[in-house]
């Protein structure tokens, strides 16, 4: 209800919206250089200027009012040059657009704004210095154009971290260990482990960005006891962290340096406010049992 606003990246959209919704205000829906992003969404969504134009073309003819564009570099986006091609590759449509009449005044430049700083990884700082210095090039006069952003990692990723509880562990015997890809065997000497810990969050609950995205968190440990941070000093191990369902591939961390922990112990991971809990499936029953709030200065 009182939606005004839709994007389309191809022309069986726009007869659809001809049909069922003729006096929408479109955007176009633009292709990007994404590879170097987390995930990229090129792939399956935008259009290319060959596209574009038909779209502009088929529009006109359907009476149907395309009012800007928008694009999206990929979800956890690690290069500032890819703002860059996008906001210039927008700029070259706006001009297409005005052949035919269309006089866009949106451009919704997306998401895929990092929530925290990495290192060796561009800023949040960088990408919009990148940002503001492109439409500063591309769209000097853009007084009448409403720029849209969408930085929901941005505001997410950061706002949570994740307690999780050790409920069984080992010590290490090599003969224990099979890994089942090449990868594993590749990457882990398995008779570097030290030892073995199970917790109760998985990669099918609050931690399936290791699986999609690849994500390394950060990781340290609170003792049961009065939940205490590890002491600076401690004696770490090499060890594998595994989530509690039934797939030997529910890995938190294939190679972590962690203290002697006992069951009932904590492993504190930072940082994983972005499509987290939000992705948990409950696979085997599995799943985040308490959140708590917490506001500081």
């Amino acid at each position: 209800k009182n939606v005004q606003l839709t994007v389309v990246d191809n022309e069986d959209e726009l007869i659809k919206l001809e049909k069922h919704w003729p006096n929408v205000q479109i955007l176009i829906r633009l292709k990007t250089k994404d590879s170097k992003s987390l995930i990229s969404f090129s792939d399956k969504f935008g259009a290319n200027e060959h596209i574009a134009t038909r779209l502009f073309e088929l529009a006109k003819k359907l009476n149907l009012n395309i009012v800007g564009c928008a694009f999206h570099v990929g979800t956890g986006c690690y290069d500032d040059n890819a703002f860059q091609h996008a906001l210039q590759f927008a700029q070259h449509i706006f001009q297409i657009a005005k052949k035919y009449q269309f006089h866009l005044t949106i451009l919704d430049i997306g998401g895929g704004f990092p929530g925290f700083d990495e290192d060796h990884r561009p800023s949040f700082s960088q990408l919009a210095q990148t940002i503001r210095q492109s439409l500063d090039e591309f769209f000097p006069q853009r007084e009448n154009i409403q720029i849209i952003a969408e930085p929901g990692r941005y505001f997410a990723a950061a706002s949570m971290d994740l307690v999780a509880s050790i409920i069984a562990c080992r010590s290490n015997n090599k003969d224990y260990l099979n890994f089942s890809s090449k990868e594993e065997k590749e990457n882990v000497d398995k008779d570097l482990i030290d030892y073995v810990y199970y917790i109760n969050e998985s990669t099918y609950g609050s931690l399936s960005n290791i699986l999609y995205e690849n994500t390394t968190y950060s990781i340290t440990c609170l003792r049961k006891e009065h939940s205490q941070l590890i002491k600076h000093g401690e004696t770490k191990y090499k060890s594998i962290v595994y989530g509690p369902t039934c797939d030997s591939s529910d890995i938190v961390s294939l190679a972590v340096d962690l203290p002697l922990l006992n069951i009932g112990d904590h492993l504190l991971i930072y940082h994983v406010g972005a499509y987290s809990n939000s992705f948990s499936t409950k696979f085997n029953g599995f799943q985040t049992i308490k959140y708590f709030y917490i506001w500081k200065d």
